[in-house]
């Protein structure tokens, strides 16, 4: 026995456009709109000139540090700042209250970025990739790192991160022309 979906005002329509059934929307028509679900629709993919403007995802990185391990590194090992964090790293964190939290969150930062590389820690030196602070966050690289995007069509990073009490969260996208 065939079934089919039922309207309040009678049989969906098997062809919509046609004849009578135009009047008639089905509801599974209704319950899939955009409207219906809350969905927004996107605007088309750019064209001509409008192609200058995008941007292309070459690579998406995240990762979260836990800043009292990371201020546990620092108290049991002093040279862990200086091998892992630039001279401006270190001296923007050092000038907050808590610097295990910078220091936590440039080095998720660092991880998020090498990720979106497609690359761990052992192919990028640490202090190649720095974490700028004061307003929005950027990234800068150099040395292994600049090498390493360079091969890859790496323009350039967008990062944000975050905290709580506990954690310092980032997510980083590289971006390409």
């Amino acid at each position: 026995m065939k079934q089919t979906l039922r309207t309040k005002r009678g049989p969906a329509p098997r062809r919509a456009g046609r004849g009578e059934g135009d009047r008639y929307v089905g509801l599974a028509t209704r319950l899939a709109s955009p409207s219906v679900i809350g969905l927004r629709l996107l605007p088309p993919p750019p064209t001509g000139e409008e192609r200058g403007l995008a941007m292309r995802i070459v690579g998406l990185g995240v990762d979260l540090a836990e800043i009292e391990r990371v201020g546990r590194l620092l108290d049991k090992y002093p040279r862990f700042a200086q091998r892992c964090f630039t001279e401006h790293e270190q001296e923007y964190a050092a000038g907050y209250a808590r610097p295990e939290r910078r220091f936590a969150a440039r080095f998720a930062g660092k991880e998020a970025v090498m990720k979106s590389m497609g690359t761990g820690w052992r192919r990028v030196r640490w202090r190649d990739v720095e974490i700028t602070g004061g307003g929005k966050p950027t990234v800068r690289i150099s040395g292994t790192a600049q090498r390493r995007a360079e091969m890859l069509g790496i323009t350039g990073f967008e990062i944000t991160i975050t905290h709580t009490d506990r954690d310092a969260l980032v997510f980083v996208v590289a971006v390409g022309d």
